[in-house]
């Protein structure tokens, strides 16, 4: 699953110039129940009678679901166990964003200070590149077993939070699953297709034509605009703007698909692919190699992450060169031939 990118997307637009709503603290009597605003995307936590806050944010479960994750392979010696500390990471970082929609303000400070300290303890992971090195190196199960520590000191005092009971919390929600993909539209020649993308997603788009072929959308952003057969996956709502309408120039059979951000393919370096794509990386080192030799036309690159949206690369024709990207995000790359990265 990937809960954390649900949560994410909220930041991630912030990035891409779009702000989420946000709401104040609801009123309440003192013997009342409240649930307490949240930012748009996020399952509302419970306010419970004693001062706790339950865990009830697709954010707050995300991470002490990857956290008890993180800390099982670990106990197990399964070597460094990366992938399970990118998740936790990742689910770290959302909820990192916004602590104050999850905790009673008697425990955001302390929360915080935790989740940074886990942020923290695996950048210095991935700063001694253990993606590299075999099971065992010393620093590397130094930095690792940090890393480790940290995230169960995190998960532990959220565990310490009231659970709801029907009684304790009857107006509690339960956490939202990700969306699956939407069936593939189909059809041929020009048309209008009504969607509701409200954020970040990617399309997967085929068409079956040798004449001009288009995608764009009713925010004005050109999506696909070529000549010939195509197939791809390509980003919508980059620019934080909701998408009502995708809008399909064509002369021949066509397909799209909405992907949304939580079920976007998740890869680790080395990765290839052919043409446009869209993928979630799940841990970057620093340097990564990424050519595509065979490039013709316009050859572009975009890391985005909770932190930073980056255009890394804007070439035309044969491009192959090492570019910096640190952490985890999302990767947009538009390419006609061949690609590799990593």
């Amino acid at each position: 699953m990937r809960r954390i990118w649900v949560s994410a997307v909220v930041s991630l637009l912030a990035l891409t110039g779009c702000s989420s709503p946000g709401g104040g603290d609801s009123t309440a009597s003192p013997s009342s129940k409240s649930q307490s605003a949240s930012p748009t995307g996020v399952v509302q936590s419970v306010e419970l009678d004693d001062g706790g806050v339950y865990c009830g944010s697709d954010a707050c479960i995300a991470f002490r679901d990857k956290a008890a994750e993180l800390a099982n392979c670990l106990e197990g010696a399964n070597g460094y166990c990366l992938d399970e500390m990118s998740e936790a990471y990742l689910a770290a970082e959302a909820l990192a964003e916004a602590p104050e929609s999850y905790w009673s303000t008697k425990t955001t400070d302390g929360v915080s200070s935790l989740l940074a300290a886990a942020i923290e303890a695996t950048d210095a992971v991935t700063a001694e590149k253990c993606y590299k090195k075999p099971p065992g190196d010393t620093a590397c199960m130094k930095v690792v077993e940090t890393a480790g520590e940290a995230y169960r000191a995190a998960n532990a005092v959220m565990a310490e939070l009231p659970a709801p009971t029907t009684s304790a919390a009857p107006s509690a929600k339960p956490s939202a699953a990700p969306a699956p993909p939407a069936a593939p539209m189909t059809g041929s020649g020009d048309s209008v297709l009504p969607v509701s993308i409200p954020g970040i997603s990617a399309l997967i788009v085929a068409y079956d034509g040798g004449s001009n072929f288009v995608v764009k959308t009713d925010t004005n952003d050109l999506l696909v605009n070529t000549i010939g057969s195509y197939k791809g996956t390509v980003a919508v709502g980059l620019d934080g703007k909701p998408v009502g309408n995708l809008i399909i120039n064509s002369s021949g059979p066509w397909s799209v698909q909405v992907v949304p951000l939580a079920s976007i393919e998740m890869r680790a370096l080395p990765t290839s692919g052919t043409g446009d794509s869209v993928f979630l990386l799940g841990q970057a080192p620093g340097a990564v190699p990424f050519s595509c030799i065979s490039c013709q036309h316009n050859v572009v690159l975009r890391f985005i992450s909770t932190k930073s949206s980056q255009l890394l690369v804007n070439a035309i024709g044969s491009y192959s060169g090492t570019l910096f990207i640190q952490g985890y995000g999302l990767v947009v790359i538009r390419a006609d031939e061949a690609w590799t990265m990593g």
